[in-house]
């Protein structure tokens, strides 16, 4: 499954975590605020994993800068909101969004070790340097270090 790096900052998506659990819809959906990316798969249906990492300029905690807490899997983008009744959406009402993510599963994850991953166990799937590619658009990587998910969140129907 291919696999993006979705620059962001820490907080806001610990919550959106809690309220979607709350709400007992299917899928979340949330928007990226700072570009329109040019990277996204042409196929806007087709399932991908997307790593939260928290940019060193806009993080304050030092010692979570660069790193990965979270990934999600995308099953649907667009540049228009995505709601329904079935989906949990954040900021129903954001002007500003540049595109718009359904995600149906989202873990928190880690290293074998326990430790967060990093910005140094991924690289751009281009061989492009992934610092500078981050600051300009969600950039399609690949991990080079294993994960282990330490919390899983999605919605089972158990009869």
């Amino acid at each position: 499954m291919n696999s993006y790096l979705y620059p962001t900052i820490p907080g806001w998506f610990e919550e959106l975590l809690e309220r979607w659990k709350s709400s007992g819809t299917r899928a979340i959906s949330f928007p990226f605020l700072w570009f329109k990316p040019t990277t996204l798969p042409n196929d806007k249906n087709a399932a991908f994993w997307m790593y939260l990492y928290y940019t060193e300029n806009q993080t304050k905690k030092i010692d979570l800068k660069r790193v990965v807490k979270f990934r999600v899997r995308v099953i649907e983008y667009s540049f228009s909101m995505i709601k329904g009744p079935d989906i949990y959406t954040i900021f129903d009402n954001e002007v500003d969004a540049k595109v718009w993510f359904r995600c149906d599963v989202v873990e928190e994850i880690r290293k074998n070790n326990s430790e967060f991953l990093h910005a140094a166990n991924f690289e751009h799937s281009e061989g492009v340097l992934l610092p500078q590619f981050v600051r300009k658009s969600i950039a399609p990587i690949r991990r080079k270090s294993n994960c282990i998910s330490v919390q899983k969140t999605s919605y089972l129907l158990n009869d």
